[in-house]
């Protein structure tokens, strides 16, 4: 190889490395034996070529981190010496590392953290499958690789999933008690229902209907379970429905004779009273006359101030009130000549007299309505005998209602 050659090798690689080629290579050539084959410069060119495939090692290695670098590296240049290849290298290797390091360090914060929310279940049925960065956390892994993902219904609220809801509503919120509901889920697939209501009851019916017996703020639950068992989805609703409570009825009442009087508390919006379901009055403390006889019922039927009704009732047996005496002188003097009832509304009542005498021989009736014993032997102009003789009172009111009364009276002449 000739010296030309040697030089232009040399020169070429060195300015690839921003070195300079001047005459100290000449001044550095004089000193060399001429008369003498000499391998001195084949050593110079090898050692430069070494030098140089040892610099570019790490430069290459470090390529694609290096572009990963924002920040490019500046090498200062003062007094045209120049910081060598091998310098720069080191200062991209060192932030390569650095890159590298944060990279793993990232994955391993964010595997950490995986593992972190990954809760195996207590029998070990529910397996979870995380993919974060290429990383898949199991608590089972060997059966889990070939089980399809499952999505799994938390502890809280799931309405709905996979077109099965547990969403649903009622045909009423509120009411007075007893309070009736009917309730609709909105779910359209075929699915399983369990319905739990906070008064202690449930139901496995679609569209349950169910009763509120007490006062009171209910909560209702619907928990729908798909006919593959793979998904069950519930909904609660808190203080769904609201019951309100009835009003206590009670009432007192006395009467005199046929005229009664009624007292119920004050602590009611709205008050009625009904005689065999006719309003009789609106206020607290009514009083009323019965006109007719016999069995009767008063009902009072009140409103709170949540506008809920109640009534309560009470039978009553209405008597014809009158009066008749146990003794009577038909002896045409003028004084209690006639034996019968005396009435004290004849508009109100009739009655029918029958007479019999101690043998139980009917010797006197009435053939009309109010008409009283003469004392005579039916009808006739004979006054029957002194003595006590049996009376049996048929009393009608004007209803058609009707009662009969029996004693007993003295014939005096």
């Amino acid at each position: 190889m000739s010296k030309i050659n040697i030089e232009e090798i040399v020169k070429s690689k060195l300015e690839n490395y921003e070195m300079s080629y001047d005459n100290s290579w000449n001044e550095f050539e004089k000193k060399l034996n001429k008369s003498k084959v000499s391998y001195m410069n084949y050593y110079i060119a090898a050692a430069a070529i070494l030098i140089i495939g040892l610099l570019s090692i790490p430069f290459l290695n470090n390529k694609q981190t290096i572009e990963k670098i924002n920040q490019p590296v500046i090498v200062s240049q003062e007094n045209n010496n120049l910081k060598s290849k091998k310098q720069v290298a080191s200062v991209v290797s060192e932030k390569a590392v650095a890159e590298n390091d944060k990279l793993t360090n990232k994955n391993l914060i964010e595997v950490e953290n995986v593992n972190k929310k990954v809760q195996p279940s207590d029998n070990n049925k529910i397996k979870t499958k995380i993919e974060s960065n290429n990383v898949i956390v199991s608590n089972d892994e060997e059966n889990f690789k070939n089980e399809k993902v499952k999505e799994t219904i938390a502890d809280t609220e799931t309405i709905s999933i996979n077109n099965i809801s547990a969403n649903f509503k009622a045909n009423t919120l509120k009411g007075c008690e007893p309070l009736t509901v009917y309730f609709t889920p909105e779910n359209t697939e075929k699915a399983e229902y369990l319905w739990k209501f906070s008064d202690g009851t449930v139901s496995n019916e679609k569209m349950p209907k169910h009763i509120f017996r007490k006062a009171g703020e209910f909560a209702v639950e619907l928990i729908v379970k798909s006919l593959d068992k793979k998904y069950t989805v519930n909904s609660i609703k808190e203080k769904y429905i609201i019951v309100n409570p009835k009003p206590q009825v009670v009432f007192t009442m006395s009467n005199n004779d046929n005229i009664y009087y009624f007292d119920c508390s004050d602590n009611y919006n709205d008050v009625k009273w009904t005689v065999d379901s006719k309003i009789i009055s609106t206020e607290i403390d009514p009083e009323y006359e019965f006109k007719t006889i016999g069995k009767s019922e008063i009902t009072l039927v009140v409103e709170n101030e949540f506008h809920c009704k109640a009534n309560y009732s009470k039978d009553v047996n209405i008597e014809p009130v009158f009066q008749i005496a146990n003794a009577f002188t038909p002896d045409d003097n003028g004084n209690n000549e006639l034996f019968g009832p005396v009435f004290e509304n004849l508009d109100n009542y009739k009655y029918f007299l029958y007479i019999y005498d101690a043998y139980g021989k009917l010797i006197f009736k009435s053939n009309y309505a109010n008409q009283a014993w003469s004392g005579k032997l039916n009808n006739s102009n004979a006054i029957a005998t002194d003595g006590t003789y049996i009376w049996k009172l048929v009393i009608k009111d004007n209803y058609g209602n009707k009662q009969a009364k029996k004693g007993q009276v003295a014939l005096r002449k």
